[in-house]
Parts: C-alpha cells; structure tokens; sequence
C-alpha cells in the first residue's frame, strides 16, 4: 500500500473533506493529518488509518495517482472504526441528498453500544437536520430511548430477525453485530433501496405505534 499526497488530497477533494473531516474518519487527531500532507511525517500507521479511512467511504486508488469514487457497488465496513464510519455515511448521504431512513430489526441499546461515546454526536447531528424522515420498526420488548428524530412503530418480536436493514436514501445497508466489532455491508444501488423501502412501508402501515 502507498499513497502520495496527491491522491490523498485528491480523495479529500471528491468525498468534500476538510483535514478535520479525515482526522475524524480515520481515527487520527488535526496534527497527525496536518503534518501527514505537509510532508513532515510519513508515519505508517497514520497512513495506513488514512487509506482505511477512504476505501470505507467509497474511493479507489488506481494506477498512476489515479483516484476515484466507487459506485453501485458493495462495501464493507468493518474494525474499531467500521461502526462509526457508517454513521458518518449516514449523516453525509442525508446530509447532501436528503429523503427517507427506514430501519428494521432496531434495537437501540445494541447501536448505541457500538456507537460508543459517538453516539450521542450522532444522534445530535442527525436532529439538527431538517430534509428526511426516519421510520424505525422495534418490537415492543425494546425500550426506545436512542433517537429524537425517528418515529417508531412495533411489530411482534418473531418478525424480526438477527440482522437490520438500514435504507438511507439511495443506500441499503445491512449490519451484523459481532464481537468486538460490526460488520456493515452497504449496497448503493437506487432500485434495490427503492424495492426495500416498498416492502418496509407495507410493514410499517400495518405496525402499531407504541403507547
């Protein structure tokens, strides 16, 4: 693995990153990223968080400096980090295109455990924007005490299986909470999160909304 700081600061340009944003995604703190694209350090365990950083959010190294964005395709997140950067997907997708979030099989205590101390980030960023909806299905076993910003309804709790599905506007996700760490596939393909959100709207019309 070798990156040049061209390509990093190319990558940076396409995802609209500033330094803070990849020191965030990676793990890092301002400085190390600072002194990384300035050339003072090479160290390899900062670029090694670096290029984790980019394949997790969608970039492609090619040959000659080549960079680029991945798209329609499946991407897996996963390690110390895998987690959180899916939250940050999340936010950035809804942040730039808005629409819908439509989440099954949600138990809250399980997100917030692996959010860990960014869970609250989260949740707080994801209320303060304006331009989507969330619906999430539960089963009335679960206590609701994650989000502000979703509505929620129940389904009995043998309609619901051991992985959530996550539809976030044009993206499906899929997550598997192993331990210590989350695996999470996400599928960017419009249809398929299209025919997904048919089938959760057909569930959630006849869920029951808690009392």
């Amino acid at each position: 693995m070798f990156l040049t700081l061209s390509q990093i600061k190319a990558a940076r340009a396409l995802l609209e990153w500033t330094q803070t944003d990849l020191a965030s995604h990676a793990g890092l703190n301002n400085d190390q990223v600072r002194s990384f694209e300035s050339g003072r350090t090479r160290s390899l365990n900062v670029l090694e968080a670096i290029h984790d950083a980019f394949l997790n959010n969608g970039i492609e190294f090619t040959e000659g400096e080549g960079v680029k964005k991945r798209t329609g395709d499946i991407r897996l997140l996963s390690g110390e980090f895998g987690f959180i950067n899916f939250l940050n997907d999340v936010y950035e997708t809804i942040k730039k295109h808005g629409g819908e979030i439509n989440v099954t099989d949600v138990e809250d205590a399980v997100f917030a455990k692996y959010a860990g101390e960014y869970d609250e980030i989260h949740v707080n960023r994801m209320a303060s924007l304006k331009n989507f909806m969330c619906h999430s299905l539960s089963s009335q076993k679960n206590h609701i005490t994650r989000t502000n910003y979703s509505e929620y309804r129940w389904l009995p709790k043998e309609e619901f299986g051991p992985v959530p599905f996550y539809q976030y506007a044009h993206k499906l996700a899929m997550i598997i909470f192993d331990e210590p760490y989350a695996r999470i596939f996400i599928l960017e393909a419009p249809e398929i999160a299209e025919s997904f959100r048919t089938k959760f709207m057909a569930m959630w019309n006849r869920a029951q909304s808690p009392t």
